[in-house]
């Protein structure tokens, strides 16, 4: 919780968290919003056109000039075991 709180520059207040209908977490404070995709992170196309569940990940975005943008190049975040995939 601590790199999530350094990235919102500081502990979010109960105001800030949002729950979607499947369980998924999004924290909004300030201009900064992080977005946990866990329990129902969406499907991805291969490349033989079937579609197949996405693994569980986060995003970490920043308003700039009123829209919600990726604060960085990777659009996807994903977890594994013992920390976030690089």
């Amino acid at each position: 919780m601590r790199g999530i709180e350094d990235f919102l520059g500081g502990k979010p207040q109960p105001k800030d968290v949002h729950v979607n209908k499947h369980g998924d977490i999004t924290i909004i404070k300030g201009n900064k919003k992080f977005r946990m995709d866990v329990k129902r992170p969406g499907d991805k196309i291969g490349p033989d056109g079937k579609k197949t569940p996405e693994d569980p990940h986060f995003h970490l975005y920043e308003r700039r000039n009123g829209e919600w943008e990726d604060v960085t190049k990777q659009h996807r975040h994903f977890f594994k075991k013992d920390g976030v995939k690089k």
